[in-house]
């Protein structure tokens, strides 16, 4: 089964930008992955989507700017959902930091 460990988000906190990425169990194969970003209130402020095919175990960097912060607003959940070429799925969340 895939397994996602190990998310991290570098700066953090941040103020202009920051890289997401995140370890994993299937080396050589094809994902589908989605960043969604909520405020503290549950919504969604940001859906970043990429694909790649890991040549490791770790994740390349997905880049966020901030765009869709709002305002006076801080503190963010980030959540990725991972989807292989072969059907299976993992979902796990970090917290991140705007520092504006």
């Amino acid at each position: 089964d895939l397994m996602l460990v190990d998310l991290l988000n570098y700066p953090n906190p941040f103020s202009d930008y920051t890289y997401i990425s995140f370890g994993h169990n299937k080396p050589g194969v094809e994902m589908d992955i989605t960043v969604d970003i909520f405020n503290m209130n549950g919504k969604i402020v940001s859906t970043i989507k990429a694909k790649e095919e890991a040549g490791g175990y770790r994740s390349q960097n997905i880049y966020w700017d901030g765009s869709g912060a709002e305002n006076g607003q801080s503190f963010y959940i980030y959540r990725i959902r991972v989807q292989t070429s072969d059907g299976q799925e993992a979902v796990k969340s970090g917290k991140l930091i705007l520092a504006k």
